[in-house]
């Protein structure tokens, strides 16, 4: 497959997993569902991981940069954003977030040497202000510019992971082994957080939620996979734009699945536009 058929790949299962979560949460909580999420990831990865690859991979100076990924994205980089909803709202928060391609391109540009052409970075643009718009709703929230800094701060973060993992990948060629690293200190991650925010007790275990999470988790799992690989084979300048296109069909998931109250408005129309023109121009450059 080329890269861009990665990135793709891997933005349709992100939104298949987001479905799935949003789904586990009628019989849980997002605490419980975070974790059982990255478990259900850990486990797909793992799984392939041991059978694809040799063990003797995991002690490559290379996994350090999968071990920091998997430390900034649920970590760091979910804080500032859940930090970031409570200041400033949820769409507010999410479509700031989404600027993370442009940092992620300015750093593949000025640390990795790769190239970025006008027609590469007016598609990103498209693309990002097509998350924008199609993120774009209503809040009631108080908002004060000061509180932009957190949201920003996340896509800086999440702007910062596609690079460290092609960092990684240029020491070791184990795609698979380097992403169960990353998802296994996602994991215990996580499990920190829920011991020092009420304790495993706490947890809202349930048969229906533990379904809808670890198929989530195995969604994302498969997106994850997708994503390494695009970056094994492909340049990030054109990998993680794709792979941030997720809006594109977790609008009509939501829609068909979850009958979002929203439905459609001229800004998620507009968005869907940008966004599907962003997609063309890549894959018809």
């Amino acid at each position: 497959m080329t890269p861009e058929t990665f990135g793709l790949l891997t933005a349709f299962f992100f939104a298949c997993g987001h479905a799935l979560a949003r789904a586990a949460m009628r019989y849980s909580d997002p605490r419980t569902t975070a974790l059982m999420n990255a478990v259900g990831q850990a486990l797909v990865v793992w799984t392939l991981a041991l059978i694809l690859s040799p063990v003797s991979g995991l002690w490559s100076k290379g996994m350090w940069f999968f071990a920091l990924d998997g430390l900034m994205v649920p970590a760091i980089g979910r804080w500032l954003l859940f930090y970031g909803m409570l200041k400033v709202g949820m769409s507010r928060a999410a479509s700031i977030s989404g600027i993370a391609p442009f940092f992620t391109l300015a750093v593949a540009v000025l640390f990795l040497n790769e190239r970025l052409t006008m027609v590469i970075a007016g598609a990103t643009a498209a693309i990002v202000f097509g998350v924008y718009f199609v993120s774009k709703r209503k809040e009631k929230t108080d908002f004060q510019i000061k509180y932009v800094i957190y949201p920003l701060a996340a896509a800086l973060v999440w702007g910062l992971s596609p690079n460290i993992r092609k960092l990684g990948l240029e020491i070791i060629n184990y795609p698979m082994l380097g992403a169960a690293v990353s998802v296994s200190v996602s994991v215990l991650m996580m499990l920190i957080v829920v011991i020092f925010s009420g304790g495993v007790k706490s947890l809202k275990l349930n048969l229906r939620g533990i379904f809808f999470q670890l198929l989530s988790g195995t969604a994302h799992a498969v997106a994850i996979l997708f994503y390494v690989y695009g970056l094994n084979v492909g340049k990030v300048v054109i990998v993680t734009p794709l792979a941030n296109s997720t809006p594109l069909f977790s609008l009509p998931l939501a829609l068909i699945f979850f009958r979002a109250k929203e439905g459609i408005t001229i800004s998620t129309v507009l968005g869907t536009f940008l966004i599907v023109l962003g997609i063309f121009t890549l894959f018809a450059r």
